[in-house]
């Protein structure tokens, strides 16, 4: 039987060759039925990526002419190509006369060619010639696309050496970006933030690769996009679901790690944040995020302790599974019997919940292998957001604090380059007339040119998102005979308490002559000139 099409979205593999020329990478994967790693051989499927290592027998002519300029050398993974289908005969495999046979049609165009001049199919099987000759031995074949040459190192994926002894093809946890797929999440993340942001693309780019790395913390003034950027790059990297959460002065560490709570008359364990994200990259593969907007209203040094142990670094390669924590968890669950090991009970205790049961599953399951939980843990993302323009009403973030992520500041755009996008996303761009539109776009910059530390202005933020609900609530409104009139109304309201007197005050500092409508209608008669500069 043959797949073509993904159930989901794709696994990540490695293929583990030995050989001196391979001289099928990038073209076809092959096993047989008594390979070892069965499950990953059962579980690849149509749309899987598979990352391809060669070790040190690997002939340097060949590893040359597949390499061309990139920088490659044995024992390294050099290239990734996409699963274009599998066939497994119906799951009975195929036998040996028809296995070559299909496989030397994939391999016509390389053998004798390109990196591996000189060889020809005969001479490729006899690397292999211990696995044929079983006449009862089944094989099966997947065919391969898209091959892109990428080198990297066996430690960006969070393996060993000693993990591919005898391994064949290995399933991934932990899938380091490339340079070619970082540019392509970046294009992904310019498109989908093309109309919702106005933010330098050079920003945009710094934050999608600190992302792919560790923990960003996005700062500034509300309204700035710091939530929306925060789902962008999440998306752009993969996890279109992120777990979300909304900090405030109540968080304790069992909110954002888990602790110790009453549950009745006795003590249980409530998993936190971390908890319930670590579950998620342990379930999936990729990058799987936790996007924590407004950090800075939980006191960060009550809540965050924990988590700052646990992410010491803006750097993932550096951060390790907290073992304490799962010693911690695990106490809560006693002894099993007389065995003494609690790993043994997690199954019955009930004194835990159940994404804490599923965070000591994975623990117990990998306790003795540390690379596998820390693999699982550098997976996981954090995106938090600050306020620093509230400071007055929220908790001081230390430097200490800051130093667990790549910080990035974002700022209100200058001028009214925002409007046009939000016009066309709204679909106002089409009802309204030159002359509207350029009356509304000469408001938002004049507003926007006037110094934050004016007694006239002060607290009057013409923020991104207030100029979009602005311009959302016109959409919605049937009769714009007053667009200019209707927009303005709507920016007060946008602007929250800061708005009324003072926002027409900053109008008249910023030389923005409003025009006060008539109560009988919208653009009615009965105007009157407010006082201030007449627009040119």
């Amino acid at each position: 039987m043959s797949s073509t099409e993904p159930a989901q979205g794709p696994q990540y593999f490695l293929e583990v060759n030995t050989s001196k020329f391979p001289c099928h990478l990038g073209r076809a994967l092959w096993w047989h039925a008594g390979s070892n790693d069965k499950n990953a051989l059962r579980s690849i499927r149509a749309g899987d990526i598979v990352y391809h290592y060669v070790g040190s027998d690997v002939n340097e002519e060949f590893l040359r002419g597949i390499c061309g300029d990139f920088d490659c050398h044995k024992s390294m993974v050099i290239m990734s190509s996409r699963v274009k289908t599998v066939e497994r005969a119906d799951g009975g495999g195929l036998d040996e006369e028809t296995f070559k046979s299909r496989l030397g049609s994939l391999l016509a165009n390389v053998l004798g060619r390109d990196y591996c001049v000189g060889m020809d199919l005969r001479r490729y099987f006899e690397q292999y010639d211990k696995i044929f000759g079983d006449q009862s031995r089944r094989y099966f074949l997947a065919e391969l696309e898209d091959d892109k040459i990428s080198p990297r190192e066996l430690r960006d994926f969070g393996i060993s050496y000693s993990k591919l002894q005898n391994q064949y093809l290995v399933m991934l946890m932990n899938v380091p970006y490339s340079g070619q797929d970082l540019e392509e999440a970046i294009e992904a993340l310019r498109r989908s933030a093309n109309e919702r942001l106005v933010l330098d693309e050079d920003l945009l780019r710094r934050v999608l690769v600190a992302a792919s790395r560790g923990n960003v913390l996005l700062t500034g003034p509300p309204g700035s996009g710091k939530s929306t950027l925060a789902e962008l790059v999440a998306e752009a990297l993969g996890d279109g679901r992120p777990l979300r959460a909304t900090a405030n002065a109540l968080w304790f560490r069992r909110d954002v790690i888990g602790g110790s709570t009453l549950r009745g008359w006795s003590e249980s364990w409530r998993s936190g944040l971390f908890i319930r994200a670590f579950n998620r990259a342990a379930a999936e593969g990729g990058l799987r995020f936790l996007l924590i907007d407004e950090l800075n209203r939980a006191d960060v040094d009550k809540a965050f302790g924990d988590f700052f142990t646990i992410f010491m670094s803006p750097d993932s390669s550096r951060w390790e599974f907290p073992v304490h924590l799962a010693e911690e968890i695990l106490s809560y669950c006693g002894p099993a019997g007389g065995e003494g090991d609690p790993c043994r009970a997690i199954d019955n205790c009930g004194e835990v919940d159940g994404e804490a049961r599923r965070f000591l599953r994975t623990y117990c399951g990998h306790r003795n292998d540390p690379d596998e939980l820390n693999g699982i843990l550098r997976r996981v993302r954090v995106i938090a957001t600050a306020n620093l323009v509230d400071v007055r009403t929220l908790f001081l973030v230390g430097e200490a604090a800051f130093r667990r992520f790549s910080t990035f500041d974002l700022k209100y755009p200058d001028g009214a380059e925002d409007l046009e996008g939000f016009l066309r996303r709204h679909g106002l761009d089409s009802r309204l007339g030159e002359e509207d539109r350029r009356k509304i776009s000469e408001m938002v910059e004049r507003l926007r040119r006037v110094k934050d530390g004016d007694e006239e202005c002060g607290g009057v933020r013409i923020s991104p998102a207030a100029v979009e609900n602005a311009v959302m609530l016109m959409a919605a409104t049937t009769d714009l005979e007053d667009p200019v009139g209707e927009f303005l109304e709507y920016l007060r309201a946008s602007i929250g308490p800061t708005g009324g007197e003072k926002l027409s005050r900053c109008l008249r500092k910023a030389g923005w002559r409003e025009e006060a409508r008539a109560p009988g209608g919208e653009g009615g008669g009965g105007k009157e000139e407010a006082a201030g500069e007449a627009r040119p």
